[in-house]
């Protein structure tokens, strides 16, 4: 033991040997192949990944394919790692943690429990390697002043905030949160210049841990003490930025709170996420005294802890797929580096063209052609919306609208340019203007169709959003509110749920029950989509990129049909009309459809193999649309029969056998258990053991956490454009829309329409990862439209579609329904009241001028006569000329 002491050097306090340490580091970085840690898909045997088979039908398994991963899984990784590191600009290596106590347990040990000794010393190493594989392989001269810093990723636990203790600080570990707060840069000293006022002498202080830095007390040229002051202009600064991240809503226990802790990052982190964001940090767990006053040096007994983060990772983290897919990572470096470090692929390279590391999606090849080959498929439409709210029966047109929602439009920017003044004098403005991509829906109607569950079903699958209701949310919780900042005292904005959905979706339930104050600060965001906030002194204006999808009910808690949706809603007019889709769910009354309804409610409760497993129930049901969909497609509104579907359910699961694939596909296809139902299913597309296809040939649907990876994945790269042919058909669309009205009292449709319907097109081509609109997109774009106003928008008294009642303050005043209304009242009171059975047409209109309050304008004549066009034939005018009206003896009033 004496002589292992004189040999190595070891770390104060520690039995790690720096020598034995840097040795095993750099053999690892020189040795590591992915071979060592992932298996050769292609050396696979049938049983391993469900058949020779289900393997050949994929896209990514031909030879040429295995031939390169099999190279790839036998590549020195971390030396290919920094050679693409030199040629991207790029200081930092990211170290993968879980490969590393696969292949190398003690360093990943010491690293855990000693990280600011241990990251320190693999840096070191990793700097000679880098300079020894450009210089001796490749003859690649490396400047002084690049230094390679190494991040840890990807540990193989992760903590929870609620678990950390004492016991983990000054240890390294990961945890899972949003960012709710990230504060202005903050330069900190990392290398301080003294010089002496005696003899101008220059001393450099170069920060050791914990930020702390000392200065000289005696000058070496003049010999004397204290006598150095600070240049701030000659020291050297790093960026800091100060982090509060929460925990997810999603992991947070039922009636428990989530917990905050705060996360201080350096360098190339700075700037590197915004408030929403849900994220991995890998840091050191630290604990730092609190001073009792801050001019004092008397400390508390209470410590505050915190993280220095090493590794800041973006995550798609949807309630779905805990998982998430990769979305880009940032690491901490040199602040040479570009600041924006690719996650490097399991088996290749992601798709950055030319180096270009702009793309938020960061996959493999692999995963890329298996998401490409899907929004191939002629079907797709079909396959989305069977994988979107399985557990919810019919609205079909709703999930439409719903999945369009999610994929959204493509964002606008259109800069006009006006010359002022003349020759040479003259100059050149510009101004831009932005129009929105985002689509906003409402869904509305009677209780218990499912409104709710729709809401949950898209914040499962929503790459980023937030979940709120009504009564539960206030006017700042939605926007932003004015805190004061413990560690610095100053005053800064906590942002609400619309500006954490910022580039999301917003799920407002119960929108309803929410106060008119606080249903006003959506005007802003529903159109602008931003944020204006004035508050102590802080002015400033927020980002909420976001779409807005809420659910409603009446106000007597059913729906009315003898009122409009603003009357039945009682939501102001003017914020319905932000509302690019407003969808009408109605319990309506039909025998054969309640029966199919009931067989698939009940079947949720009724043993899939006499006894010997049973179905999962559905949490958060909502009434008797709530409830799965059975896996042969029954969800469909085609009226087959509910006997067929609920015997294909059974027999399906019967003795936990999955039943024969038709046509050729019998007996090749490979099954798995659906996560969702418990069941066995047919398995359609697959890559490395994970399912990106499966279901009955006849109604194939995605898993949620693949969905969810889709619609990203088209939200972040795919832009469709309009062509010539689909801007003709846009215009000859909203044309027609133009003509449903029924006369020129009533509006069908407005400009508003026209830009939903260009947001819902691009949207349909963004589901096929086209990158433009078709026609056949606009001509479906139409008809959801149509669909939506059909219900929503049509007026209870004439049975035509009329936009006026999302444009007037008051509904009863403008409206044409408004105006009949009042006309049948004035004809019932004062003229069949009064048993007379014709009147004049001049006489008429007068009267009823007369009676309408101030603020309405009067009703012009042809106006007029359209309303007594309306009214003729019913109940209470029989018929009309030029100048006469015949009352009907029918609409007599009781005397």
């Amino acid at each position: 033991m004496q002589q292992r002491s004189e040999e190595y050097s070891y770390i104060w306090g520690t039995g790690i040997a720096v020598e034995v340490f840097r040795d095993e580091f750099r053999r690892y970085l020189e040795t590591f192949a992915l071979g060592q840690v992932v298996a050769d898909p292609s050396r696979r045997t049938p049983q391993s990944n469900g058949g020779e088979a289900a393997a050949a039908r994929s896209s990514v398994s031909d030879t040429p394919a295995a031939a390169a991963t099999a190279y790839a899984l036998q590549e020195k990784y971390y030396l290919k790692e920094l050679l693409r590191m030199h040629m991207q600009g790029r200081s930092t290596l990211e170290v993968d943690f879980t490969w590393l106590q696969r292949v190398a347990p003690r360093l990943y040990v010491q690293t855990v429990h000693h990280p600011t000794e241990c990251l320190q010393m693999m840096s070191a190493v990793a700097d000679e390697v880098y300079r020894d594989v450009l210089l001796l392989r490749h003859g690649i001269e490396v400047a002084e002043d690049v230094l390679i810093a190494v991040a840890a990723k990807k540990l193989p636990s992760m903590w929870t905030l609620k678990q950390l203790s004492p016991q983990h600080i000054e240890q390294l570990l990961s945890i899972k949160g949003m960012v709710i707060r990230v504060s202005k840069i903050i330069p900190e000293i990392r290398v301080a210049c003294f010089q002496c006022w005696n003899c101008q002498y220059q001393e450099r202080s170069v920060s050791g841990d914990k930020g702390r830095i000392f200065e000289p007390t005696r000058c070496a040229h003049c010999g004397k003490t204290y006598s150095f002051k600070l240049q701030h202009n000659l020291s050297l600064y790093e960026d800091k930025q100060l982090i509060k991240v929460q925990e997810s809503p999603e992991h947070v226990a039922d009636g428990e709170t989530p917990i905050s802790i705060g996360v201080v990052v350096y360098g190339s982190m700075v700037d590197a996420v915004v408030p929403g964001d849900r994220v991995i940090v890998t840091g050191v767990y630290r604990s730092t005294p609190i001073r009792l006053n801050a001019n004092t040096r008397i400390i508390k007994s209470i410590f505050a802890t915190h993280i220095d983060a090493v590794h800041i990772e973006l995550v798609r983290a949807t309630r779905a797929s805990e998982a998430g897919a990769r979305k880009g990572c940032f690491a901490n470096g040199n602040a040479t580096g570009t600041g924006l470090h690719v996650s490097t692929p399991t088996l290749a390279t992601a798709k950055n063209a030319e180096g270009d590391l702009s793309s938020a999606v960061l996959m493999d090849t692999a995963r890329l052609d298996m998401f490409h080959s899907l929004a191939h498929r002629p079907d797709i439409y079909d396959v989305l919306l069977h994988s979107f709210a399985r557990t919810i029966w019919g609205h079909d047109d709703v999930k439409r609208g719903i999945l369009a929602q999610l994929f959204g439009g493509t964002a606008k920017t259109f800069v006009f340019s006006e010359r002022i003044g003349s020759g040479a004098a003259a100059t050149t403005s510009s101004n831009s203007a932005v129009f929105r991509s985002e689509l906003n829906v409402l869904l509305c109607g009677d209780p218990g169709v499912a409104k709710s569950q729709l809401l949950t079903q898209v914040h499962e699958i929503a790459p980023r959003g937030v979940y709120t209701s009504g009564k539960g949310s206030s006017s700042v919780g939605l926007t932003a509110f004015v805190v004061q900042d413990s560690d610095t005292g100053e005053l800064v904005l906590e942002p609400g749920a619309l500006v954490l959905s910022d580039r999301g979706l917003c799920c407002i339930d119960e929108f309803d029950k929410m106060n008119e104050a606080t249903r006003s600060v959506l005007h802003e965001v529903m159109e602008q989509q931003t944020l204006s906030i004035a508050k102590a002194g802080i002015i400033a204006q927020l980002n909420a990129r976001t779409s807005i999808l809420a659910a409603a009910n009446p106000k007597d808690s059913q729906w009315n049909a003898q009122l409009n949706v603003v009357e039945n809603l009682q939501i102001e007019p003017t914020l319905l009309s932000r509302f690019d889709l407003i969808f009408l769910l109605l319990d309506c009354h039909d025998s054969a459809e309640d029966r199919r309804l009931a067989a698939h409610v009940l079947s949720l409760y009724m043993d899939t193999s006499r006894g010997v497993r049973t179905r999962r129930a559905v949490t958060n049901g909502s009434g008797a649309a709530g409830g799965r969909v059975p896996p042969q497609g029954g969800c469909n509104d085609d009226g087959s029969g509910e006997e067929d579907e609920a015997t294909q359910w059974r027999s399906t699961a019967s003795a936990g056998q999955p039943t024969a694939a038709s046509d050729d596909a019998a007996g090749t296809a490979s099954t798995h258990v659906d996560a969702t139902t418990g069941l066995p299913v047919e398995v359609h597309m697959e890559l490395h053991g994970e399912v990106f296809l499966q279901g009955p040939p006849d109604a194939p649907y995605m898993p949620a956490n693949i969905l969810s990876e889709y619609i990203a994945l088209a939200r972040e790269t795919i832009f469709p454009k309009l062509t010539e042919a689909s801007h003709k058909m846009l215009a000859r669309c909203y044309v027609e829309l133009r003509q449903a009205r029924g006369s020129s009292c009533t509006v069908s449709a407005t400009l508003r329409q026209l830009e939903s319907m260009i947001r819902l097109s691009e949207a349909r081509a963004k589901m096929r990862y086209g990158s433009e609109v078709s026609v056949e997109d606009v001509v479906e774009a139409k008809r959801i439209i149509s669909a939506a106003l059909k219900k929503a928008a049509t007026d209870p008294t004439t049975g035509l579609i009329n936009l006026d009642m999302f444009h007037a303050a008051d509904p009863g005043k403008n409206t044409v329904e408004g105006n009949m209304r009042r006309l049948e009242d004035l004809l019932k009171r004062r003229y069949l009241a009064q048993g007379r059975h014709t009147v004049s047409v001049a006489e008429l209109r007068s009267v009823f001028n007369e009676q309408q309050s101030g603020a309405a304008r009067p009703v012009a004549p042809a106006q007029f006569v359209e309303l007594l066009a309306l009214l003729s034939g019913g109940d209470v005018v029989q018929s009309f000329t030029a100048t006469t009206v015949t009352l009907a003896m029918a609409g007599a009033a009781p005397m």
